[in-house]
């Protein structure tokens, strides 16, 4: 009995050992190199459910890992699609109004075919062939998916061979929160059935709830600077010290509300004089001042404190801005010019380091700034607020936390529509357009766009120099 016994148990345990070896193999599956067990019984294989995704196949080659940033990306690292106006007139465009029909499409939206009035816009602008045009619709219209408005600006960049510097200094304006950024779009404008090339379509710098949004019965302005040019029936003014300006809104004001005006600007500028922050913050909002100079200072527009510089004056205290017509800036200015401030820009003449490097010396310190920069409280605002935007500057240029730079945006975005104002437009691209901007072009789109890269890299460092911010 103790033998049967002992021989039933060592079979038992041996059942039970064989069991257990089943259920570890099962469990864990095939080995490498071991062909899975299956059992062919089609009662038992077990389909699968129409929830779960089939199982993907691994390729032999691995796709490189992604990284994830180290911050969200903006939404602003695409840009839209460019769009196209298409233009239709019953005689050539010239300096005043005339008669015309438009028709607008673009990704999210379409405008379709009616009548608009347009005329030739700007002053150098008209000296080129590639016109820049100012367009009025009978009502308010979003074009091109911008606010709704009555009045815009197609801008034609024909001095800018990378034709990015109105829309990346308008971009950097409102990461600096300066009110009544005009907003822009690039888009392809054709006349009359012939493709004139890339534009720049943009809000205009004018009085409205959309736009500047003062209170002309009030006594609200918008004026700019205008230092020799006369224009008829536009009214100008000039200051104790000075300062000539035209007025933009309102245009022409009756003789007591221009001379309201007058003592306004003469009393802020009186203020400013005094070069003492607790005098002059009655009369100015010294953070628009801070960064229009900042703005300027960095991208060295030629015309600054001559024409196209703005303020206006709400509620009683003075603003600087809104900015306005960059292409001729960062660098892009002529060297053989026969005017003074041409070779100023350029470090060419007497009064200075005659390196012929724009990248180098202050710019910016004219006009009002030129007694607010003798006050150090001033300066101060200007360098802590350069070291906080400096990640903000970086960008425009180079990738950071903030995500590539904005050149390389745009090159992702509109390489291939910029080479077709040279490639299909015809306009030159290796050479200058008319006497004023950059001597010596790159052949190459996308060559002009790093010329510009390489002068935002020396010219933010040389500030830095200035403004006590090492990246040592």
């Amino acid at each position: 009995m103790k033998r049967n016994g002992l021989l039933i148990t060592v079979a038992v345990l041996a059942v039970l050992l064989a069991a257990l070896l089943v259920f570890v193999m099962v469990g864990k599956g095939p080995t490498q190199g071991q062909p899975a067990i299956q059992n062919t019984t089609q009662s038992s294989v077990i389909q699968p459910s129409t929830t779960v995704p089939p199982t993907t196949v691994i390729p032999t080659t691995a796709p490189p890992t992604t990284v994830p940033p180290t911050t969200a990306p903006e939404e602003t690292d695409t840009l839209p699609a460019m769009g196209e106006i298409y233009i239709n007139t019953l005689s050539a465009v010239t300096d005043t109004y005339s008669d015309a029909t438009v028709r607008v499409v673009w990704e999210d939206g379409e405008i379709e075919e009616q009548s608009i009035t347009i005329r030739n816009r700007g002053n150098s602008s008209t000296w080129v062939p590639k016109k820049a045009y100012n367009i009025k619709f009978a009502q308010k219209v979003s074009l091109l998916g911008m606010d709704a408005g009555k009045k815009w600006c197609l801008l034609s960049n024909a001095y800018d061979k990378t034709m990015l510097r109105n829309a990346i200094a308008m971009e950097y304006a409102e990461k600096l929160n300066l009110s009544y950024v005009s907003s822009a779009r690039f888009c392809k404008v054709y006349l009359n059935g012939t493709y004139l090339g890339v534009y720049l379509a943009m809000e205009p710098v004018s009085e409205g709830k959309d736009r500047v949004d003062i209170d002309l019965s009030v006594g609200d302005f918008l004026i700019e600077r205008c230092r020799l040019r006369e224009e008829a029936g536009v009214t100008y003014l000039t200051t104790n010290y000075g300062f000539r300006f035209e007025m933009n809104e309102p245009e022409a004001p009756e003789p007591a509300a221009l001379a309201a005006i007058l003592e306004q600007l003469n009393q802020a500028e009186n203020a400013i004089r005094t070069k003492d922050h607790t005098v002059y913050e009655e009369y100015i909002d010294v953070k628009s001042f801070v960064d229009l100079y900042i703005f300027h200072e960095l991208f060295k527009d030629v015309d600054f404190a001559q024409y196209s510089t703005r303020y206006y004056m709400k509620d009683g205290i003075l603003y600087a801005g809104p900015p306005w017509d960059m292409d001729l800036s960062m660098g892009n200015v002529s060297q053989k010019s026969g005017e003074w401030k041409y070779w100023n820009y350029n470090n060419q003449d007497e009064s200075t380091d005659q390196s012929g490097d724009s990248t180098r010396a202050y710019w910016a310190q004219k006009d009002f700034y030129m007694w607010l920069w003798k006050d150090g409280w001033f300066r101060q605002q200007v360098m802590d607020r350069w070291a906080e935007i400096r990640g903000i500057t970086e960008n425009l240029y180079a990738e950071n936390d903030l995500g590539i730079s904005r050149l390389d945006v745009y090159i992702a975005a509109y390489q291939t529509d910029c080479e077709s104002n040279y490639t299909e437009a015809g306009w030159p691209l290796s050479r200058p357009a008319g006497n004023m901007e950059d001597r010596y072009p790159a052949d190459t789109w996308v060559g002009n766009v790093e010329k510009l890269r390489d002068w935002l890299i020396r010219r933010a460092a040389w500030l830095d120099s200035q403004w006590i911010i090492d990246n040592g």
